[in-house]
């Protein structure tokens, strides 16, 4: 059995006194999945969150994506730089709740391994390919998922 910590504690506390499809109760969820993966999670500093929020669907459920940059201590005790981070969410309106469906954080090591872009004509890393430009840059977004401010 894992015990929760104060500091998840407190964000849980706040998130259920927020509502469970709060911008504040999405922020505080990615970033508890954000810190379970990392090797410090304590010296985590987050960044620049951004929650796109898509179409609700047939069985009154929400996709929502959360993306941002985190910056947290590596094995070596130092600062690893900002990385980027996309965390799935699904708001389940029926129940008033939401699950966390996968994270994914970009390593700062494969920065310098890119790939070619043919719509845009430049060079991206496959991080960004695969998580980040689907979901986190406004102009490469499906048509579906929207930035808060135009919902």
């Amino acid at each position: 059995m894992r015990w929760i910590n104060g500091g998840t504690a407190a964000a849980l506390a706040l998130s259920g006194c927020a509502g469970y499809d709060s911008d504040l109760s999405l922020k505080l969820a990615s970033e508890h999945a954000v810190r379970s993966a990392l090797i410090d999670p304590h010296s985590a500093v987050f960044s620049d969150l951004i929650i796109h929020r898509g179409q609700t669907g047939q069985r009154n459920t929400q996709p929502v994506v959360v993306c941002g940059y985190v910056n947290s201590r590596n094995r070596m005790g130092g600062m690893s730089g900002k990385a980027k981070f996309v965390s799935h969410h699904t708001l389940i309106h029926e129940f008033e709740s939401y699950s966390v469906g996968n994270v994914s954080i970009e390593n700062p090591m494969e920065r310098d391994e890119t790939v070619f872009s043919d719509s845009r004509r430049e060079m991206r890393t496959l991080f960004e390919k695969v998580y980040w430009d689907p979901h986190c840059e406004p102009s490469r977004a499906p048509a579906d998922i929207k930035p808060l401010d135009q919902a």
